[in-house]
């Protein structure tokens, strides 16, 4: 079966269009796929939070405020995820509607009315948001970041891929048309062998500008997985 892993910013509108996307492309397909959305909190996706709402970026009050609402609707999402796979992805997008598309402010009660849409056990979700357990399974989603090398958001890793020992990672916003392949076991290992090359290429002077990278080989297969 083959696994997707899909890193986001809870609080980014190119991720949650990624997120939807990506859906869509697995949906075309009648292939099992393993679909898992996974938060990356960074420096960077706290900065990038702060430069779209055109707020203070030296200004450590408001830093902080931001970097305590990113982190805690991924908390949300980690206590979603515990009443299920889909239940958790359903909160997370109805939250994401709520917050980047209708634009109401982070609030408990926002949290509420996307359990609600989601079908979640608002008691159960209330006590987990905040629970070792959640936080605990936030580390883990970093870790797993961290052993993927997904340094960026969104970025989507593919494993279990036919004809290949090691996972694969793109850019989820430039590469439906090559997941579709991937997924549909078509792959395209031109494709995946010319813009790793041009990813070695680039790296050294694209990175600290924060620029696209498309796909490249990254990990032995199986290697990813932290420690439990």
């Amino acid at each position: 079966m083959l696994d997707v892993y899909l890193f986001i910013n809870p609080l980014g509108n190119r991720c949650f269009d990624a997120e939807q996307n990506i859906l869509s492309v697995i949906h075309q397909t009648t292939e099992k796929v393993n679909f898992q959305i996974n938060p990356l909190v960074t420096l960077d996706t706290v900065s990038g939070i702060i430069n779209r709402r055109h707020l203070q970026e030296d200004n450590m009050q408001v830093r902080h405020a931001v970097t305590d609402e990113v982190y805690q609707v991924s908390l949300d999402y980690e206590a979603a995820r515990f009443q299920g796979k889909r239940r958790g992805r359903k909160f997370l997008f109805a939250l994401q509607q709520l917050l980047l598309i209708d634009h109401q402010p982070y609030s408990l009660a926002v949290v509420h009315q996307a359990a609600e849409q989601a079908g979640l056990d608002w008691e159960f979700f209330k006590d987990d948001r905040n629970s070792k357990l959640a936080h605990k399974s936030f580390q883990r989603d970093q870790q797993l970041a961290i052993n993927m090398n997904a340094q960026r958001h969104p970025t989507v890793v593919l494993e279990n891929v036919t004809g290949f020992d090691y996972g694969i990672a793109l850019n989820a916003c430039e590469s439906y048309t090559i997941i579709l392949d991937i997924i549909s076991g078509h792959i395209p290992v031109d494709a995946i062998m010319a813009t790793h090359e041009r990813y070695e290429q680039q790296f050294v002077t694209t990175s600290a500008h924060h620029h696209h990278y498309a796909i490249w080989p990254l990990f032995p297969q199986g290697a990813h997985r932290p420690a439990k």
